[in-house]
């Protein structure tokens, strides 16, 4: 069951990437997770498929520069409550992962905390959205490309406009993963 169920993931995504010539999809990606390190693997992704010819809307928390005058693209800036990447600077100057790595144990346990907001903040953010509000009412997509990280916005939105949706990891896939979504042949 689990190599059909990779044999169409695979398929599919060969169909997204390189149909030319073909029907253009509407696709939605759904990354509203600020971290440049993350954007970074989606956008050379929604930059293909937009040379392509397919319609993408893409779902983010910081607008991105390398797709501001890409045709085919719409991306929608959502305003997250709270960001974590290196690049995000404290009041001393110091990065979110720089102040982990330099204070003392409690304070590096209160940084790592913040963690647990990030998921009612991404959903708080994106469906209180005006821009996301009229995105459901008036749009209709193919497919949703959900980032892993953010699976919890992704999946309602996947569910919402009754199409399929695909898994996209920024980093390595979580070794309890396969398992979560039902295939017994390949957990540990």
């Amino acid at each position: 069951m689990s190599v059909m169920y990779n044999r169409v993931v695979i398929i599919m995504l060969n169909v997204l990437i390189f149909s030319h010539d073909c029907y253009s999809y509407r696709i939605l990606t759904v990354m509203p997770y600020a971290s440049k390190s993350h954007k970074n693997t989606v956008i050379p992704l929604i930059s293909a498929l937009a040379d392509r010819g397919h319609q993408v809307t893409y779902i983010s928390g910081k607008t991105t520069e390398q797709l501001k005058n890409k045709t085919n693209v719409r991306e929608l800036v959502i305003e997250m409550k709270i960001q974590f990447s290196a690049s995000n600077t404290s009041t001393d100057g110091k990065t979110f992962f720089e102040n982990i790595v330099d204070r003392p144990f409690k304070t590096k346990m209160a940084f790592i905390q913040k963690f647990r907001e990030v998921p009612e903040s991404a959903i708080t953010s994106t469906f209180s959205d005006d821009e996301i509000k009229k995105m459901l009412q008036k749009d209709k997509f193919d497919v949703v490309l959900i980032s892993l990280v953010t699976a919890y916005v992704g999946y309602p939105l996947a569910w919402h406009f009754n199409c399929p949706f695909i898994l996209l990891s920024p980093n390595v896939v979580l070794s309890d993963f396969p398992f979560i979504m039902g295939d017994s042949e390949h957990t540990g």
